[in-house]
């Protein structure tokens, strides 16, 4: 284990922690932002956590981070702002008010970089709400390639791993180093991880967003109409990239949401999943087959949807799709 890795499984550790104490809490911890998505103290305080970090090891690169301190102020609740900086306090001691807004916004301007870091502080707050999964999503990205990403899974319960029905399971990988995996609660061990062999449509377990909105239902079941998939995972957030990555899973499909055609992947939800299942073997694409472009910038603008595999299966699975995709044109 190099020293970076070593670090980072630390630093996630403690983040889920944190994010973890915060689920403990009974009220007042959620708000509401301009896009009517939830927003919790974990949230916050989870990004804050590891901005800190960043800012002592890698002050002079560059972050895309889903959060922000407009949206904190924006709701104008002191309270809030207060308790945010008291629940931080075990973990960073005490934070001013202007602490906390140089934290949130931590090196996020990105124009014209090569190399920078990619976060999700929380990927799948509903989830989290819901008492179900979420994760701490990190991507480094270099001249546009995913370099380095770490999943953090709270909730995440992989018995036969790691012979422990404890949650908490970390998925880490380096561009040509093959993915990894660790239960929080073994520090030292970690587990190389590899995609299903999976070959045959008929087997295949379709990872699915647990939220039905986050999709086109409809396109959905033509998809495992065609090639006749039964076996059917709802699961929040990157944890899908993680589960996938270590064959407990061989598919990962979405479209675009019947209420929004024109909406577009944003970096975070990708890049620190992506980079673990490519080196455990497995493929992304968009659905049309296209690749995911690594730009400093929020959106994949020039691909619509994700479908990600095992790899034996995307082949075969993009052919159905762009079928999908040709009959919807058509209509």
């Amino acid at each position: 284990m190099d020293s970076l890795e070593k670090a980072l499984l630390k630093l996630m550790s403690q983040v889920a922690d944190f994010t973890e104490k915060i689920a403990s809490l009974k009220s007042g911890h959620v708000q509401t932002k301009q896009d009517y998505s939830p927003v919790t103290l974990a949230d916050y305080g989870a990004q804050i956590i590891i901005n800190r970090w960043l800012s002592e090891n890698f002050k002079d690169e560059p972050l895309i981070a889903e959060e922000s301190s407009k949206s904190l102020m924006d709701s104008n609740e002191n309270d809030f702002i207060d308790e945010l900086a008291e629940s931080l306090q075990t973990f960073l001691g005490l934070l001013s008010k202007n602490q906390i807004v140089e934290y949130l916004d931590f090196n996020s301007s990105t124009a014209g970089a090569n190399s920078f870091w990619v976060l999700d502080p929380l990927d799948g707050t509903k989830g989290f709400l819901r008492g179900g999964q979420y994760a701490i999503s990190l991507g480094h990205v270099n001249n546009g390639e995913v370099d380095l990403g770490i999943l953090a899974c709270p909730r995440l319960c992989l018995p036969h791993f790691s012979n422990k029905n404890i949650p908490g399971i970390s998925f880490f990988a380096q561009k040509g180093q093959g993915s990894w995996m660790k239960s929080f609660n073994t520090p030292s061990q970690l587990i190389p991880i590899h995609v299903s062999e999976c070959k045959k449509f008929a087997e295949a377990r379709l990872l699915r967003s647990f939220e039905s909105k986050h999709t086109d239902i409809e396109k959905t079941e033509q998809f495992l109409s065609k090639l006749g998939i039964n076996r059917i995972v709802p699961v929040d957030s990157q944890v899908k990239y993680g589960l996938l990555a270590c064959g407990e899973g061989d598919l990962i499909l979405r479209f675009p949401p019947v209420d929004n055609p024109d909406y577009r992947e944003k970096i975070w939800d990708h890049a620190g999943g992506v980079v673990v299942l490519q080196e455990a073997g497995g493929k992304v694409t968009d659905v049309y087959g296209k690749a995911f472009q690594y730009k400093p910038e929020p959106f994949f603008k020039d691909s619509i949807g994700i479908f990600a595999s095992n790899g034996f299966l995307h082949d075969l699975g993009l052919k159905a799709l762009q079928e999908i995709m040709g009959e919807t044109k058509e209509r």
